[in-house]
């Protein structure tokens, strides 16, 4: 038990070094040989520092080491190694990330942090993965929170978080580039050079991505990023760090002799500029304030070649969106065992889509948020935590998503918790305000309308009770992550088809049409059999009962069972394997089993896919070559994912791919 204490008390004080040195960028990039062994330090979950048996959630740590391990080419991809994530690829650069289901092409449900600010999209939902100004191998740590942490991130942090945290300047040696080539015209390139002189630290990254697409698709992507990160000590304890970034890209979308969504190119940019001050105070407390702007806009105007329509007449989903934001947060220790952190943030959505929003909505939007949460240890083994996010958003009201946990810390490293949490998703801003349909070429006036909001839209909301049970059990070199769950959400929203008899064309209206339980099981184990072998196995077990309101097109509503958007069974797992001389080879597994995405989505059945990583890391004149060879669905198991063939529709058949890897780190 002295032990035990003693350990605490070193993880306490490195964690007040590093907050008094100003260092939070290296905080950041703690990996899992920190503290604790293998069990890492996490940060995300409760905007506080701590070891992850201590955290009031479930949280699955993807560091560079793991990131390096596994045959993923995308950060999407690498996201199938969490437990009970589903991760739908419905066209060849387009990706929807959800937790147990319940997701169309967006994947709404699911907030985004690129080193905090988030990159939710504030017209459609969900996060444009295509146009992110990131690539994998800017990545130093993914952090996901399993769960509701609208506590802590707000809402939109519903069915959890991906925090995603990039690599510093000056973290490693000078530069690195990876080039990659393979199957289906994929050509890579991600290049980034660090400076550094004295307490002042530059990074500049560039990339270039080509990419082919499905073999029976029109989705082949193109796009070109940059970014710039400048940091520096103002002072012993104040910390600048400031990012820009810019993408470009160009996606083409659409199917053959389909009126609805005929072939087309459509352009996409996504750019950002953050601050981020930090000053370091006694007693290992800190004040950081954030302030980012980023812009976001799409291109999609498209022809509807239809007798239906009387006169030539379009589409256009085209949309422009900026998002202000500022947030100014206090970390303090104000006694013994008691750590704070509070704070609050104001933001400003304005989004333009001239086609798609009723004209009449106003699309600025302004919200105001306070947040607190505390932990207290009660005793030595037993730690309480409690915290808040308080939300007030124009036009929509007022809400508030609390959390409780208490962590019981059974034998050192190892620890039961039990946490009740509430959380919201807002509409967003097309859920609201909803004017989509055709219009004529000649004076833009509506031809059909095909989507609208009637009335106003309640935020979806979810109560969350879970179990978990965390460790590390040394002598066997694994280290554990089981839950329990049981989510009530109501008032999802979606689509209800309401187009009277006789009427030309589909005609549909957002509603909060419908509510799910949900309970389940999520496992989670990283092992070390030997010094040279890694193992990352993850299992979910998911159980709906839930549905939602299909029709108003007669007197009689329709509804039906939402149970098969939710898999019952979600599996993967990481295998690594280093042989010596530079040699290693990594082996990766998911099995997804059969559901229905939602929107345009399809019941592609159940998804079974190996993938393999081969790689030499040679020495030459000073810096570090890496050749790596890939192959992803080694055992050629095609899969259709997210679309299925139909009459007007291809699919997306998924089928055997290689791909070449050359890294250099000098």
């Amino acid at each position: 038990m002295g032990c035990c204490i003693a350990h605490k008390r070193r993880i306490g004080a490195l964690l007040a070094l590093t907050a008094l040195s100003g260092g939070w960028q290296e905080a950041q990039a703690l990996s899992e040989k920190d503290f604790l062994g293998d069990l890492p330090v996490v940060l995300g979950a409760a905007r506080l520092a701590q070891p992850k048996q201590d955290a009031p959630a479930s949280i699955t740590v993807i560091d560079r080491a793991m990131i390096e391990a596994s045959p993923a080419l995308d950060i999407p991809d690498v996201l199938r190694l969490v437990p009970g994530f589903q991760v739908a690829q419905w066209s060849g650069s387009e990706r929807s990330i959800t937790s147990h289901g319940l997701a169309d092409q967006l994947g709404r449900r699911m907030q985004v942090l690129v080193d905090g600010r988030s990159v939710y999209d504030p017209v459609f939902g969900g996060a444009l993965w295509q146009s992110l100004p990131l690539s994998l191998a800017d990545v130093e740590r993914i952090e996901v929170i399993r769960g509701p942490d609208a506590a802590a991130w707000g809402s939109n942090a519903f069915l959890g978080t991906i925090n995603i945290i990039t690599r510093s300047p000056g973290g490693e040696r000078g530069g690195r580039a990876l080039v990659t080539v393979g199957s289906y015209g994929r050509r890579q390139a991600d290049l980034a050079e660090d400076w550094v002189s004295g307490v002042q630290r530059l990074q500049l990254r560039a990339g270039a991505l080509m990419d082919d697409g499905f073999v029976d698709r029109h989705d082949d992507s193109r796009s070109k990023r940059v970014n710039l990160r400048y940091q520096t000590s103002l002072s012993p304890r104040d910390e600048l760090d400031i990012q820009l970034g810019l993408r470009d890209s160009t996606v083409q979308k659409g199917f053959p002799n389909d009126t609805a969504q005929p072939l087309r190119d459509t352009d996409l940019r996504h750019l950002y500029q953050q601050l981020t001050w930090k000053r370091a105070l006694p007693n290992g407390a800190d004040l950081s304030l954030q302030l980012y702007h980023s812009y976001q806009s799409n291109q999609d105007v498209f022809p509807f070649l239809s007798p239906l329509a009387p006169v030539p007449s379009f589409f256009d989903f085209s949309f422009t969106a900026h998002r202000y934001d500022a947030e100014l947060q206090w970390r303090l220790s104000p006694a013994p065992g008691t750590r704070l952190v509070l704070g609050g943030g104001w933001r400003l959505d304005q989004s333009k889509a001239k086609y798609t929003i009723d004209p009449d909505a106003d699309t600025s939007v302004r919200q105001l948020r306070l947040f607190a949460h505390g932990e207290q240890r009660l005793a030595e083994r037993w730690l309480l935590q409690a915290g808040a996010m308080a939300e007030n958003f124009e036009h929509l009201g007022s809400y508030v998503s609390p959390r409780v946990s208490l962590n019981y810390s059974f034998l050192p490293h190892q620890a039961v918790r039990v946490s009740l949490a509430r959380g919201y998703r807002i509409p967003s801003l097309y859920e609201q305000h909803a004017n989509y349909g055709i219009y004529a070429v000649a004076d833009g006036s509506e031809v059909f309308i095909v989507e609208t909001s009637p009335d106003r839209i309640k935020p979806e909301s979810i109560t969350a009770f879970e179990i978990g049970l965390v460790g590390d059990l040394e002598h066997l070199r694994t280290n554990y992550d089981l839950k329990l769950f049981h989510h009530d959400i109501q008032n999802l929203i979606d689509t209800v088809r309401v187009d009277p008899p006789g009427y030309p064309i589909s005609l549909w209206e957002f509603h909060n049409s419908g509510q799910m339980d949900l309970h389940g099981m999520e496992l989670q184990l990283d092992a070390r059999p030997t010094p040279r072998t890694d193992l990352h196995f993850t299992w979910s077990y998911a159980e709906p009962d839930g549905s939602r309101l299909k029709s108003l097109q007669t007197p009689v509503p329709v509804y039906t069972s939402l149970d098969n958007r939710v898999p019952h069974h979600t599996l993967s797992a990481l295998l690594r394997q280093r042989f010596g001389h530079g040699w290693s080879g990594s082996a990766s597994w998911i099995y997804v089993n059969k559901m229905v995405w939602g929107g345009e989505g399809d019941n592609p059945g159940p998804i079974s896919r190996v993938d393999m990583k081969v790689s030499r890391a040679l020495q030459l004149q000073g810096s570090e070559v890496r050749l790596e060879l890939l192959v992803q669905n080694l055992f050629d198991r095609n899969y259709y994912d997210f679309y299925v063939p139909q009459t007007y529709r291809s699919g997306n058949l998924f089928d055997r791919r290689f791909y070449a890897q050359v890294r250099v780190t000098h």
